[in-house]
């Protein structure tokens, strides 16, 4: 019987992982003491040959998801599945950054952009980078479990968690997957 007990206890503690095409993302994650729920996940292909990264999208875990733009906290991770230079990356964000949204809001956002593409480092396959928005906080940007960079304010989250979640993303295939929305 104890043997039983511990085995349940274990499968309790122990969430299972989210799988994207063999990458494995935790169902939730706890930052600066607030509790994260993976939404969704999926894997993102350039002209729908090249696989450029696979992802997961999580929210604040105690509110429904409703507006994945919203003042709330989130987190957009991904493991790389090719090498890009810190270049390359920039470039990529300029391109979609605020795709959907009104001008004036990239254009309040520019400082807070420009830190991030300050941030930038080169990645290689199997490097794991992730967006993390806490209201209060701000944004921060982290490679490999490492913060590369915290922009305070929510400018940045709006304009950059559009790229993959707003209402013009890079793939709505791809947005919706994230959301939980289809699989």
């Amino acid at each position: 019987m104890k043997r039983l007990l511990l085995l349940l206890s274990a499968l309790v503690v122990s969430a299972p992982a989210l799988d994207v095409s063999g990458t494995a993302f935790p169902d939730r994650q706890t930052i600066n003491g607030v509790e994260l729920a993976v939404t969704g996940g999926a894997r993102l292909k350039w002209k729908w040959v090249f696989t450029i990264y696979d992802a997961a999208f999580y929210h604040d875990a105690g509110t429904a998801l409703g507006d994945p733009l919203a003042d709330v906290a989130k987190r957009y991770e991904l493991v790389y599945r090719r090498t890009f230079t810190a270049a390359e990356c920039i470039e990529a964000t300029d391109k979609t950054i605020g795709r959907g949204l009104p001008p004036a809001e990239k254009e309040a956002a520019r400082a807070a952009i420009a830190q991030l593409n300050a941030a930038y480092v080169s990645v290689k396959d199997g490097d794991r980078f992730a967006y993390t928005y806490l209201p209060g906080i701000g944004t921060m940007i982290s490679v490999n479990g490492r913060e590369l960079a915290r922009i305070p304010g929510r400018d940045l989250a709006r304009v950059l968690f559009a790229i993959w979640v707003g209402p013009d993303p890079v793939d709505e295939d791809f947005r919706d997957r994230l959301l939980g929305r289809s699989g």
